[in-house]
């Protein structure tokens, strides 16, 4: 469906809009089968529009889904120094904390998921949060 939705030549935006959103799935809606897909939405969606910090973090987050943390990491570094919105900092900012309890780094891990619980406060965030680092990091 994906692939004849994009197909159809909808606009740039309504493109780039579908793709982040489905490749938002496996992390936002606990679905990680999808995370093959997601993978290839979120390459997609920023091929189309490289400089978009919030592909970025999605993309990010995807690859730290899948445990390639390195490749991860240098995309949510960029999203977490220049990012403004509160989405894009919070999502990199929790995967950034998830990076860092992987390498070992705690006290990081730790200040990054509460950075992440200050700024945005959605469900799926801070259900993640409470789960993988306690009620209060």
């Amino acid at each position: 469906m994906v692939e004849s939705f994009l197909n159809h030549q909808p606009s740039l935006l309504e493109k780039l809009y579908l793709l982040d959103q489905l490749s938002c799935v496996p992390f936002m809606d606990g679905l990680r089968g999808c995370l093959p897909d997601a993978e290839t939405w979120s390459e997609q969606a920023l091929r189309l529009q490289p400089e978009s910090l919030t592909l970025k973090g999605t993309r990010g987050a995807i690859l730290v889904e899948q445990g390639k943390n390195s490749e991860g990491e240098v995309l949510l570094k960029e999203v977490y120094d220049k990012g403004e919105a509160d989405v894009d900092k919070g999502v990199a900012s929790l995967f950034l904390a998830l990076c860092a309890k992987r390498r070992g780094d705690l006290e990081c891990a730790n200040r990054l998921a509460k950075r992440a619980r200050l700024i945005h406060l959605v469900p799926w965030l801070l259900k993640r949060i409470e789960s993988e680092f306690g009620k209060a990091p």
